[in-house]
């Protein structure tokens, strides 16, 4: 498991339910209405834990809320090279890391209640109305999920496997089991089953291409 700088983006940035400023082949992350209010308390060394402040990009404070961001319709596909869980003081940490050969995913990030159903592949484009939504029902140890969809990704190629599909037990605080449970429509759908849990903060790194998404 050396880009020029950006600039760090935080919540304040951008509008989130309309996006302010369009990154390049991007649209800015989104936090889904109904809006809780966000309060940003700047990043210490306990929170980056081994991250650069010099490679953070974009970082969504802690919430409650759905977050996402949409690629670049005619964005290639991303390989999810790994995926490293980790536990720290306060919260549990899932660190995707992406291949340099495209940009980074789409992504859609939400904490819901066990048994529900999460989507496996999305609708399609308005040129492809065959692609259907498939649904299903983890059944992952926990309480709670955390779900992350990435699109357009892969994590197989040409033989390759980064990310095996199925899941894995784990023994941190709040995570107990993750994988990915399913592929389809150049959509990557992993889950992970929390016993605790309920606010995210994400963070976009690159030098590599990295989406960090903590959970408290």
């Amino acid at each position: 498991m050396t880009l020029p700088r950006l600039g760090i983006l935080t919540l304040a940035s951008f509008t989130l339910a309309a996006c302010g400023g369009e990154a390049e082949n991007t649209e800015p992350p989104v936090v889904e209405e109904p809006i809780a209010q966000v309060e940003r308390v700047p990043l210490t060394e306990d929170d980056l834990f081994g991250l650069e402040m010099s490679d953070l990009d974009v970082e969504i404070p802690w919430t409650t809320n759905v977050v996402s961001r949409q690629a670049n319709p005619v964005a290639p596909r991303s390989m999810i090279e790994a995926v490293e869980l980790s536990s720290h003081e306060g919260f549990d940490r899932a660190q995707f890391t992406f291949s340099s050969d495209a940009p980074a995913a789409g992504y859609d990030i939400r904490l819901v209640d066990s048994g529900s159903a999460v989507t496996c592949g999305s609708s399609g484009s308005a040129e492809d109305s065959t692609v259907a939504v498939a649904e299903q029902i983890p059944d992952l140890e926990g309480t709670r999920l955390l779900v992350v969809l990435f699109k357009p990704a892969r994590v197989e190629e040409r033989g390759r496997t980064t990310l095996p599909i199925g899941t894995e037990m784990y023994d941190h605080e709040r995570i107990q089991e993750a994988g990915v449970t399913c592929t389809v429509d150049q959509t990557v759908t992993w889950v992970a089953g929390l016993v605790a849990g309920d606010e995210l903060r994400v963070l976009q790194m690159r030098s590599p291409q990295r989406l960090v998404i903590d959970v408290r």
